[in-house]
């Protein structure tokens, strides 16, 4: 409004980067990003409307605001869809694992809230101490750099973090302008001011403090919001320590741009990166083995708490000549770091089976304790990678005690007398088969009957009614093959659970039904209409053709097999019922 006033050639530049600037938040897709910025605008037109009484200055700004939310009411694409379709606050974020991740790090802070638990070191130690946080991904920082302080520094750090603030913030001057202050140069300090501010301000719910350009951009924008007119400190001591900071700035800076070219692996975390991504790099050159292994070292010395760091040493130590239980201690270190991926793990199973085959059960045994979802998935591929080494059998049988319902896929392995000790096995640590469900009791007794004693498991099918849920079909073709079809029709009624078909009744006569479906065969409906009136009127020979034809179609239904049982059923045919009967195995 000012630069049209006066004639300013800047008002198209200005224009330009206010466009610039909403589709950069739009095109990043963060909700708050595209927050901060109309909430930045708002508060910067407030601040310099201070003092005004221009209206027209009040109807621009207003304006300008009004525009900026219909572009993005018009271009906001799928970030507009993440505000229409987010729930309440407190959900998403407890569905994002952040309220988890607060949680947490309160619980940490409470065991050192002065200090903190050091710079430098969230992530190893938050990996230890985590109790409400069980996603699989691992935490790198607390979503907030004021709890990142709060965790690290404790609360001597926080205080010194928000002195600090206030004090730049103090150094900012008068928010309403004087009638000395150029209108001009209060425009540019307000702006710098709210600019600079909403880092910290976003700070509260993510870590731009933390990304170095965003915190000299902060800086430097306090720095031109700083007024003239205000000082400091009334002290002389300011301005040679900044001038002692600048000269540390610039070595430091110095060395840190020597150690990312030459690899040099100065004392930061930055540095124990470099160390491990040129191990890493190494360590897939022939003959290169030694200088990948000192690499890693080094990294692990200047990060203990990094598990990658370890776990490259544990890769490269039987490439040097370390001995098998060295080697072993790295992995150790490495997985106590990391106790929530499964991914690290398997890694040292496999480098296990390549160096030294017994240290492969320590590992996966941690498998199986870490993702007792997918037990019997984990416990399988152990049994595939174990076969070529006859020596990890009984350790990796002895896994399976960790589960019963391991113990199905490992019985599954197993003929004649191995079978019967692993199966005697389990009936000791679970006679009665509670800690298996219906359908592990299931699989179980399918086991039972190819591979062991059919004899004493009928038997115990008939003395635990318990087991019959699980066990009713073996017992069902025991009793088929004795003849005693009542009791297999019992069985069938009592343990079956049987698909729900429509019921269908019709008035019509079964002459117009056989019509109607002869002049539209594929129409099911209409089969199913005279299927049901057949039976009805105890025409089975008529009923079952229907069926048949029924179930030529393309889209056939699944329940036409329970139909036809039910059908020989209802008329005490048994023997065929059981013959059609559709789930026998």
């Amino acid at each position: 409004h000012q630069a049209r006033r006066k004639h300013f050639k800047f008002t198209a530049l200005f224009s330009l980067c206010l466009i610039l600037c909403f589709a950069a938040a739009v095109t990043n897709g963060s909700r708050a990003g595209i927050v901060l910025l109309f909430a930045g605008l708002t508060i910067w037109i407030i601040l310099i409307s201070l003092g005004t009484r221009s209206f027209s200055r009040l109807g621009v700004s207003a304006a300008l605001l009004i525009l900026g939310a219909a572009a993005f009411f018009s271009f906001g694409g799928s970030l507009l869809d993440r505000f229409a379709g987010s729930s309440d606050i407190v959900t998403r974020m407890s569905n994002e694992g952040r309220i988890p991740i607060y949680k947490d790090c309160l619980l940490l802070t409470s065991q050192n809230p002065l200090f903190g638990i050091g710079l430098g070191n969230f992530e190893g130690v938050f990996s230890l101490c985590q109790r409400h946080y069980h996603n699989p991904d691992r935490v790198i920082h607390p979503e907030s750099d004021w709890i990142w302080i709060l965790v690290e520094l404790g609360l001597t750090g926080l205080v010194i973090a928000i002195w600090i603030i206030l004090l730049v913030a103090f150094r900012v001057g008068r928010l309403k302008p004087t009638r000395k202050t150029r209108r001009s140069r209060h425009r540019l300090r307000m702006g710098a001011f709210v600019a600079a501010s909403l880092i910290p301000l976003h700070g509260l719910f993510d870590v731009p403090g933390h990304t170095a350009s965003l915190t000299f951009l902060s800086v430097l924008l306090f720095s031109l919001a700083a007024s003239q007119q205000s000082k400091l400190v009334p002290r002389r001591w300011p301005a040679r320590f900044y001038k002692v900071a600048a000269v540390l700035s610039i070595v430091i800076g110095t060395l840190a741009i020597l150690a990312h070219f030459k690899n040099i692996g100065l004392p930061s975390n930055e540095g124990a990166s470099q160390l491990y991504g040129w191990s890493v790099s190494l360590s897939e050159i022939p003959g290169a083995s030694r200088e990948a292994f000192l690499a890693a070292s080094m990294a692990a010395k200047i990060k203990p708490l990094h598990w990658q760091y370890h776990f490259q040493r544990g890769r490269l130590s039987s490439r040097v000549g370390r001995s098998p239980r060295d080697t072993r201690e790295d992995f150790r270190r490495a997985r106590l770091l990391e106790q929530q991926s499964t991914w690290g793990v398997w890694a040292e199973a496999k480098h296990w089976l390549k160096y030294h085959p017994p240290y492969a059960i320590a590992p996966w045994r941690e498998v199986l304790l870490r993702d007792p979802k997918r037990l019997n998935e984990h416990y399988g591929r152990i049994l595939k990678q174990a076969r070529p080494f006859p020596e990890l059998a009984k350790p990796v049988r002895a896994l399976a005690n960790l589960d019963l319902s391991l113990k199905l896929g490992f019985l599954s392995n197993l003929r004649g007398e191995e079978f019967n000790e692993e199966l005697d096995t389990l009936l000791r640590i679970d006679p009665n088969l509670d800690q298996l469900n219906d359908a592990e009791q299931s699989r179980l007794f399918g086991f039972w009957s190819q591979h062991g004693d059919t004899r004493q498991l009928i038997d115990l099918l008939l003395k635990k009614p318990s087991w019959r849920q699980g066990g009713w079909k073996i017992l069902a073709q025991h009793h088929a093959k004795m003849g005693e079809l009542n009791k297999v029709m019992d069985l069938i009624d009592t343990h079956y659970i049987p698909p729900k078909p429509p019921e269908m009744r019709s008035r019509t006569p079964i002459s117009q039904l056989a019509q109607d479906f002869s002049v539209d065969p594929q129409d099911i409906t209409k089969g199913l209409r005279l299927f049901f009136e057949q039976k009805r009127t105890l025409d089975v020979e008529a009923a079952a053709q229907t069926l048949a034809a029924i179930e030529a179609l393309p889209n056939a239904p699944d329940y036409l097999g329970y139909l036809r049982y039910r059908l020989y059923r209802d008329i005490n045919d048994f023997k065929t019922a059981w013959q059609v009967f559709p789930d026998k195995n």
